[in-house]
């Protein structure tokens, strides 16, 4: 009734030097190169990619401006259907 929406924005795998980090760890500790280790872990996301900072901030601003005035109590996943997190 004030008018605020509250929405939910689940990230996937995020492209950046934090998954770098995670993919070099998990890599070593399963023997194998951090750039194996990132091609298992998109074997687990239906389109078979990372998504980037810059998909999260498109959300982000799609629910903030006008055409997303609606849209509220959601939980919304900009991560290329993460089926499972390895």
């Amino acid at each position: 009734q004030d008018g605020v929406r509250v929405n939910c924005i689940q990230p996937g795998v995020v492209e950046g030097e934090r998954i770098d980090r995670v993919a070099e760890a998990k890599g070593k500790a399963l023997g194998i190169s951090t750039e194996a280790m990132k091609e298992r872990m998109v074997e687990k996301v239906s389109m078979r990619t990372m998504v980037s900072g810059q998909d999260i901030a498109n959300m982000a601003l799609f629910l903030a401006s006008d055409a997303g005035r609606h849209i509220s109590g959601q939980a919304l996943s900009v991560c290329g259907n993460v089926e499972t997190l390895a």
